[in-house]
């Protein structure tokens, strides 16, 4: 099956195309991301398909059009390569999942085809036999989590983690800002970058679905969008044991960018004490790619060194801000106190048809998830 054939059940949607950017933006604009403590919104202007191109080799923009050709509803499928017990596996994540309509039957259309799509992707050429799917969630999004249950007779959503979107916003002034003794942190040479591949790797090979990175990936990358080069790696290392966490520093913007359209009290006052407006550009680098050593993960006493690494990565940012997800029972977050931040929760599923056997994840080994997805 092609994908067009797939879509020829489905007549209210359509892959778009160049020429729909200026409707997609509008769309996004009328349709922001909302908390009980922030509403955001992404915009990716000029081009909104460049953000999608970072992520893999194949990607997909859907939308859902109303009788009067307008964007109802809008999704994107992108495809990465990825481990599933160390065996290669192809995984695609659904993202930025957004419906604007009352219309019932609409509503119910949507749940049809992701549950369509879903089910028959393991058999649609251009899938390359995808069985396994990502999405993440607002945890205050219960209108988006509805529509996924109301689809469960067709497909199953499995609930992999829960974690937070951390934002640091300013650093308060404390003493022990250098690392313990036998710790230091530092910036990767490029001529490290396979230590950390190996370190990624080997880690990767452990978790129920993994991700592969190789130096061809990261050359993609490069390719694909200049400001990828500027991206830097540091670490975190220790006399004895070597590195031991390590990750890549990088800017989206100008290909996305996180504007805020409005702020819960407390939050608004926070922004102005370190002048920036309740409104405007929330400028941020993302720590993402994080590798870590078995020795890190089993030994607990080693997060001790994790305030002054963020400090370490806090001096190196570009951007106002710094952002970085926190999977529960990591707990990287609540040991940064000397930090003025904000917190997003979200979760993290993984969506399959109920032939597609489920991904046991067990353990605290954190599941691979790259935030700048969301």
């Amino acid at each position: 099956m092609r994908i067009q054939d797939f879509l020829r059940d489905y007549p209210e949607f359509a892959i778009a195309e160049p020429g729909d950017q200026s409707r997609i933006q509008a769309f996004f604009d009328a349709a922001p991301m909302l908390t009980s403590g922030i509403s955001i919104r992404y915009e990716r202007r000029p081009d909104y398909f460049a953000f999608l191109k970072l992520q893999g080799d194949l990607s997909y923009v859907f939308l859902m059009r109303a009788a009067d050709a307008s964007i109802a509803g809008l999704g994107t499928l992108s495809f990465r390569a990825g481990l599933l017990a160390g065996s290669p596996e192809r995984v695609g994540y659904l993202g930025d999942l957004r419906i604007q309509t009352r219309d019932r039957r609409l509503l119910r259309r949507w749940r049809e085809f992701l549950a369509g799509l879903v089910t028959c992707g393991p058999r649609i050429e251009e899938f390359g036999g995808a069985r396994y799917f990502q999405t993440a969630m607002l945890a205050e999004n219960h209108r988006a989590e509805n529509a996924l249950a109301r689809g469960r007779d067709a497909f199953v959503y499995d609930p992999v983690a829960r974690y937070d979107m951390v934002t640091l916003l300013a650093a308060l002034p404390c003493l022990g800002r250098s690392p313990p003794p036998g710790y230091f942190c530092r910036e990767l040479g490029r001529d490290e970058t396979s230590e950390y591949l190996r370190l990624y790797g080997e880690e990767q090979l452990s978790r129920p679905l993994g991700r592969r990175l190789d130096a061809d990936e990261l050359r993609r990358r490069s390719e694909t969008w200049p400001n990828w080069r500027d991206s830097k790696l540091h670490g975190l290392f220790h006399d004895r044991h070597g590195l031991l966490l390590a990750g890549f520093l990088w800017n989206p913007s100008p290909l996305k960018k996180i504007r805020v359209e409005g702020l819960a009290p407390l939050s608004s006052l926070a922004l102005r004490a370190i002048g920036m407006g309740a409104k405007g550009e929330l400028p941020v680098d993302y720590f993402s790619f994080v590798a870590t050593a078995k020795e890190f993960r089993d030994n607990s006493e080693h997060l001790v060194a994790i305030r002054p690494f963020f400090r370490h990565l806090w001096s190196n940012r570009r951007a106002a801000f710094l952002a970085f997800a926190d999977f529960e029972g990591q707990g990287w977050a609540r040991r940064l106190g000397t930090f003025l931040r904000s917190s997003t929760p979200l979760r993290l599923y993984t969506v399959r048809s109920k032939e597609t056997p489920r991904i046991v994840v067990d353990g605290p080994l954190f599941p691979e998830f790259e935030m700048s997805l969301v």
